[in-house]
């Protein structure tokens, strides 16, 4: 049905069998199967993946022939200019991505929700930073290991000017508080002049509670 859809330019993609979300995780090979039928979306402009659904980035690093659905959906919509990326409570491993590699597959990208390691690299593109207007972080928390403590002090470390982008929201879930670098979360601020709503969420797993932390800036 997509596919008879060459017009297209939002796709809305909740993988849950479900509606009450008991059905077990969609797997790979099933978001697999599904893009790689979708060789005719050439006006897709805003894109959501977003379920219970596990999914092997390295499709992205790497054009391989067995698993290469995601990639060549970027390389085939290359005018797609907001992508979101929301999987709850599935959390991958790290990706080595590299600026290169976003800019090659997110040419025209101007907001993005998605993991920690993809948002830093897109800070860090001298292509798309400048114009970049959202940025939606999700990450997770583990004083055990680098994880999303450490978000805004790798963005106030490499990421790029950011004069265009006007909303910041940072997702972080764990069993025991983050701690938010305020020091480094300025630093951050001071490249995105034009900022004018942050949002910052913790959810907590045990109990199960959300925190937030909302700051909206008006013109004087």
């Amino acid at each position: 049905m997509i596919n008879s859809c060459p017009d297209l330019t939002a796709l809305d993609l909740n993988l849950y069998l479900t509606s009450d979300m008991q059905s077990p995780d969609w797997k790979n090979w099933l978001l697999d199967h599904y893009i790689s039928q979708w060789n005719s979306l050439t006006s897709l402009r805003e894109l959501k993946l977003a379920g219970l659904v596990e999914v092997d980035w390295t499709d992205l690093l790497y054009n391989r022939p067995q698993h290469q659905s995601l990639h060549s959906l970027f390389q085939r919509n290359d005018f797609i200019h907001t992508l979101r990326l929301d999987w709850l409570h599935v959390y991958q491993n790290s990706v080595a991505w590299c600026t290169a590699l976003v800019e090659s597959l997110f040419p025209s990208l101007r907001c993005l929700a998605g993991p920690a390691d993809l948002c830093i690299t897109v800070a860090k593109s001298r292509v798309i930073a400048p114009r970049l207007e959202v940025l939606e972080i999700t990450a997770e928390f583990d004083r055990r290991k680098r994880g999303g403590g450490d978000v805004f002090e790798l963005l106030a470390a490499f990421s790029m000017p950011m004069p265009a982008l006007v909303k910041l929201l940072y997702k972080v879930e764990g069993s025991e508080p983050s701690i938010l670098k305020m020091r480094e979360l300025g630093q951050f601020l001071a490249m995105a002049p034009g900022l004018d709503t942050i949002v910052i969420q913790h959810y907590m797993q045990y109990p199960v509670r959300t925190e937030f932390l909302s700051i909206v800036t008006t013109p004087t």
